[in-house]
């Protein structure tokens, strides 16, 4: 019959197939036995016989030319553990970081970074660090992206226009800046002075007040790919011209001239896709809309 060694509370455990050699003493390190325990305890499975099979005795004073622990490993130093695995999740989420550019990304790789720490956590795996970057570069390109959303809004305010009417009438309690793209219909306003190609705003006002321009037609242009400033500008020119006879020819003088509002790209892509045709005067002598009137309708 052989004996195994029983270790008493706070020693490590046994390392399995563990034979100890001559002289093999237990670590000073470890806490001592409590009284009357068994070091060894009879065990049929084991190969080996023990120096001493009997109680528990102190051990006599070590002297610093005895090493202690196992022969051929110290007593607790088993091999190390495995490498832990890293984390697939971190990397993909530093990589949809670094793609952030493309929108989505950037919310996937927070979303997917958070999920990597829980993970890494938990599983006690490696990539916390890139799973941290990962959040970082995402957040930071979702701020920008939510800067520049707020200097667009910033930059281009809703238009302020305080019609108290139907916009067809071109009636308004006073005067007041509009946009451009708002501008419908028998609508008068002060058309800025020159040849400004861009024109954002314009003072909006009563046609019974003196004014220099009005609205006196509006057409849309399909088609989803900007068509260009030289095509625009065509379909701008026969589709103004084919709707003078809107005008009352009667309060229309010879010195007055037809003139366009046609989006450029930027107001294109904002979804502005209409064509509003205006005439002018060169002064501002208009205190009445040059609209013609409505026929009136067959009985």
């Amino acid at each position: 019959m052989g004996f195994r060694l029983n270790p008493p509370p706070g020693w490590p455990p046994v390392p399995e197939g563990f034979v100890p050699g001559p002289g093999w003493q237990p670590d000073p390190a470890w806490p001592a036995p409590p009284p009357g325990w068994q070091l060894w305890l009879p065990d049929d499975s084991s190969p080996y016989q023990p120096y001493q099979p009997q109680a528990y005795q102190a051990p006599p004073p070590y002297g610093p030319a005895q090493p202690y622990g196992w022969p051929a490993q110290p007593y607790g130093g088993w091999p190390p553990p495995a490498p832990q695995r890293g984390s697939g999740l971190a990397i993909t989420s530093l990589v949809l970081g670094i793609l952030g550019f493309l929108g989505i990304t950037s919310v996937l790789g927070v979303i997917l970074g958070i999920v990597a720490l829980v993970q890494i956590r938990a599983q006690r795996q490696r990539g916390k660090g890139l799973a941290i970057a990962g959040i970082a570069v995402s957040a930071a390109w979702i701020v920008l992206f939510a800067s520049l959303v707020i200097a667009a809004a910033v930059a281009n305010p809703p238009p302020r226009n305080s019609s108290s009417g139907p916009a067809s009438s071109g009636q308004v309690r006073q005067k007041n800046s509009v946009d451009v793209f708002s501008l419908r219909v028998g609508q008068c306003f002060d058309n800025p002075p020159g040849q400004a190609p861009d024109v954002n705003t314009v003072p909006a006002l009563p046609c019974t007040r003196p004014h220099n321009a009005q609205v006196f037609a509006e057409f849309a242009v399909r088609g989803d790919a900007y068509p260009g400033l030289a095509a625009l500008q065509r379909r701008a020119t026969s589709g103004c011209n084919a709707r003078i006879a809107r005008l009352d020819e009667q309060k229309v003088s010879g010195n007055m001239e037809i003139r366009f509002l046609f989006p450029r790209l930027l107001s294109w892509y904002r979804g502005h896709r209409e064509i509003a045709c205006i005439v002018t005067s060169p002064a501002d002598n208009l205190k009445s809309s040059v609209l013609a009137p409505p026929v009136p309708a067959m009985g």
